[in-house]
């Protein structure tokens, strides 16, 4: 039974991944974040959504992918060539500290 329940809500999740537009309970399902906080979040014009009739709530998948990804935090490499990359181009904004 419990296998079965997991198929099912594994089932659930791959067919909202393939919806356009998702309800609140859908989104909650596709982010892992409670209703309680997407609600809040839409109160607070945080996260982009329609609410077509003034009652119901609609997420279209395509924004809500881009907003789950900004900030998007780069890694030690990204940060290592930007410095590099820094410091190549400004040589006169070096300093060299020498501790003793």
């Amino acid at each position: 039974m419990e296998t079965d329940n997991l198929l099912l809500k594994k089932i659930e999740a791959l067919t909202i991944a393939q919806k356009a537009v998702l309800t609140l309970e859908e989104l909650s399902i596709y982010t892992g974040y409670s209703k309680s906080t997407l609600y809040k979040k839409t109160h607070k014009r945080e996260i982009p959504f329609s609410c077509p009739n003034g009652k119901k709530l609609f997420f279209d998948r395509v924004l809500i992918d881009r907003w789950l990804l900004k900030n998007n935090m780069p890694t030690a490499e990204q940060i290592k060539k930007a410095a590099i990359n820094y410091v190549t181009l400004n040589p006169d904004k070096l300093e060299v500290r020498y501790e003793n």
